[in-house]
This record gives structure tokens, C-alpha cells and sequence, in this order.
């Protein structure tokens, strides 16, 4: 879990840092006395921000818990058991100095990359309506560092769940063909 929040810091770090170097890039528009940049994210990226990401946000944290219930299911099936057993077996028999994974290992990890990306979305949503009005492309690119970043975390997580619902979707089938065939 440390990993992933780490991973999660650096990348806003090489984020933000991009789009202050891309915001300091357009130059100052004449008119208006403002970097081109932050009067793009001004005038139209601003407010769909704000509402997208605090929409999505709610949304996850409202599911948050289905989600992960559902999904759990998966993880108490006989054969995910005996999927995890023979990949214990595996790995000791690669490393015997190889220490067990935790049963439920990657559900806690989508819960966690659940309440990341919903904390994420949250807070990013905050600094579109509080750094977002600074007129310096140093706020602008800590607004766009944290939106891009929640939006590759989105991303992740609809992979993690695409896949967890694949499987959850064979179990089933499975089962119900067992049922009918008997």
C-alpha cells in the first residue's frame, strides 16, 4: 500500500511539474495579461473540472462499498481458493524464502486504489474552486497535475474492476452451466 501511495505522490510531483512548464510555455496573451494557459483553464477547463470530478467523487464513494462486496464474492469461491493455493505452491517452490500473499490481497488493494481515487477526485475537485482561481500557471499546473493524475487513477481502477468482473462473470457462468447440465 505504500508503494502505490508513493507511486501516487511522484507521479502528481512529475505531473504538476509538467503542466508548470507547459503553462509557463504559451507565453502572455495580450489582452487579457495572462499566460495563455491559465486563461484556457480559466475560461472553459475551470468549472467542468470542478463538477466532473466532484461527480465522480461521490459517485465512487457511494459504490465504494457495493463494489467492493460484489467483487469480494469472487475472492470466496472454491476455485479462487484453489487458484490461490497452487499460486502459493508456485512461488515457494520459485523462493522457498518467499513470504505468502495475503488471501485477500488484491481486494484490499482495489479498496484501497478505490479510496485513493475517490479522495483524489474529491480534493482535486476543492483545489479546481480554490488554487483554480490564481492567476499564475503554478496554480493552474497543481490543478491539472491532480485532475490528470485522478484521471489515470480512474482509469486503473475501471482496469482492476473490468477485470475482477471478467472473472466474477466465468464464475458464474460456470456455476449456472454445472446447474443445468445436472
Amino acid at each position: 500500500m505504500l508503494r502505490f501511495l508513493a507511486i501516487i505522490g511522484i507521479g502528481l510531483i512529475l505531473l504538476c511539474t509538467a503542466f508548470y512548464r507547459l503553462a509557463n510555455s504559451g507565453g502572455l496573451d495580450p489582452a487579457t495579461n495572462l499566460w495563455t494557459w491559465v486563461k484556457l483553464y480559466r475560461e472553459g477547463l475551470r468549472t467542468p473540472l470542478f463538477t466532473g470530478f466532484l461527480t465522480v467523487g461521490s459517485f465512487l464513494l457511494t459504490l465504494m462499498a457495493t463494489i467492493l462486496l460484489r467483487i469480494k464474492e469472487i475472492y470466496d469461491e472454491d476455485e479462487y481458493e484453489q487458484d490461490w493455493q497452487q499460486y502459493q505452491a508456485q512461488r515457494l517452490a520459485e523462493d522457498p524464502s518467499a513470504k505468502p500473499t495475503a488471501f485477500y490481497g488484491s481486494l484490499r488493494n482495489l479498496g484501497t486504489a478505490l479510496l485513493t481515487n475517490v479522495i483524489l477526485a474529491l480534493f482535486s475537485s476543492i483545489l479546481q474552486v480554490t488554487f483554480g482561481f490564481y492567476n499564475s500557471p503554478w496554480a493552474v499546473a497543481i490543478c491539472l497535475g491532480f485532475a490528470a493524475m485522478t484521471l489515470l487513477l480512474l482509469l486503473y481502477l475501471w482496469w482492476q474492476i473490468a477485470a475482477n468482473l471478467s472473472r466474477w462473470f466465468d464464475v458464474i457462468e460456470r456455476k449456472k452451466r454445472k446447474k443445468l447440465g445436472s
